[in-house]
């Protein structure tokens, strides 16, 4: 069970046990996979000689189920967690990897496929990835607005990413 978090707010005392459980955003993970490969497909299909019909039916229809493919195993697994106690993600080489709020001394907005992440950087650990694009955004924006101390870095790269 996680400690709770106690934040002062305009002379109330809140407690919070809240602990946020997130994904990447499904549908702009699928297209960013389907897209790319479309295009390259189309491309070499024509210069095959591809008929109209599976030009622009069958050859979408078959990126599309591929792409939906691969990308499902990669959401389902890839679960990131914010709470109390600070952040659950996963390092570059897809390590998971749990940074308390006190550990992160600087984060950077990186934008990587077309995806905006937060890169966390603690000394003598490796950088965790925080995707900023989830299927729940909003509660991440209020989670870490809730946990995260005042004037730290996260919640100040989240507050410009929202803008």
């Amino acid at each position: 069970m996680s400690t709770a978090h106690i934040r002062e707010l305009d002379g109330v005392i809140r407690y919070s046990f809240r602990c946020v459980e997130f994904r990447m955003n499904y549908p702009d993970f699928v297209q960013s996979i389907a897209f790319p490969a479309l295009v390259i497909l189309e491309v070499l299909a024509i210069s095959l000689g591809a008929q109209l019909y599976e030009l622009l039916v069958l050859l979408p229809l078959m990126v599309t189920v591929l792409a939906m493919t691969i990308a499902l195993p990669f959401w389902w697994l890839y679960r990131y967690e914010v709470g109390p106690e600070g952040v659950v993600g996963f390092d570059r080489w897809g390590r998971r990897r749990r940074m308390k709020w006190d550990e992160i001394t600087g984060v950077s907005a990186i934008h990587l496929f077309g995806f905006p992440y937060a890169r966390l950087l603690a000394p003598g650990a490796p950088a965790l990835w925080l995707p900023l694009s989830t299927d729940d955004t909003d509660g991440l924006r209020d989670c870490v607005d809730q946990h995260c101390p005042a004037g730290h870095p996260l919640l100040q790269t989240i507050r410009k990413s929202a803008v």
